[in-house]
């Protein structure tokens, strides 16, 4: 979560999901949902849809 203003992060957690590169995005209408493109060696990407639960 991004503070509100300033400049400062704060690390809360680390997850491990499966997306290999392309790009991620928060769901906005489901906090804990993570959707991600995951490329494959020979074009085949996919996108891949991961739930967290972050403290």
């Amino acid at each position: 979560m991004l503070p509100e203003v300033g400049s400062m992060l704060r690390w809360t957690a680390t997850a491990s999901l499966d997306i290999a590169g392309q790009g991620i995005a928060w769901d906005r209408s489901d906090r804990q949902m993570i959707w991600g493109v995951a490329r494959g060696a020979k074009g085949g990407n996919r996108v891949t849809a991961s739930r967290v639960t972050l403290p």
